[in-house]
């Protein structure tokens, strides 16, 4: 009967482990820059997502998206823009003579589909970029974000 207990006990295990392998989200794997450029002059829509949420100064997150901005136009790429502050979303498609104000971020999130998109995130406790399929998301603290690696990269 102990037997049976324990074969039971390990068959139960295996199951939640299978369960959680197969509902469980998995991460996207990271690709080279040079896959990422590959895939952003492909694509038809790109857009820049400028989070400001967390920063304790916004300009320096808005200061990169604007040059990054600038290094795609000049690589003729006109890029939609979105501004993430507080709990709001201000966001302009190009050649937009006014941007929409005080949109909501879920309203804004969802405009991103179909989108190669720069996320721009200040993060204090960590400065990186990483490169996606559809992605790139570039964050860090008031110094890296300042030096905008991501706009020489593209340019």
């Amino acid at each position: 009967m102990k037997e049976y207990n324990n074969v039971l006990l390990i068959l139960l295990f295996i199951a939640v482990l299978l369960i959680i392998y197969t509902y469980y989200p998995k991460s996207e794997p990271t690709i080279s820059f040079s896959e990422f450029k590959n895939e952003l002059n492909n694509s038809k829509n790109v857009s820049i997502v400028m989070d400001a949420r967390n920063s304790p100064s916004t300009s320096v997150v808005f200061n990169c998206g604007i040059q990054l901005t600038q290094a795609l136009e000049n690589n003729g790429i006109s890029p939609k823009k979105f501004a993430y502050d507080k709990e709001r979303c201000s966001y302009s498609s190009s050649g937009a003579t006014s941007p929409v104000l005080n949109a909501s971020v879920d309203e804004c999130e969802s405009k991103l589909s179909n989108s190669t998109v720069f996320y721009l995130r200040y993060n204090a406790a960590k400065n990186s970029t990483s490169f996606y399929k559809s992605k790139a998301v570039i964050e860090g603290d008031e110094n890296f974000l300042s030096e905008c690696s991501i706009e020489r990269l593209i340019s």
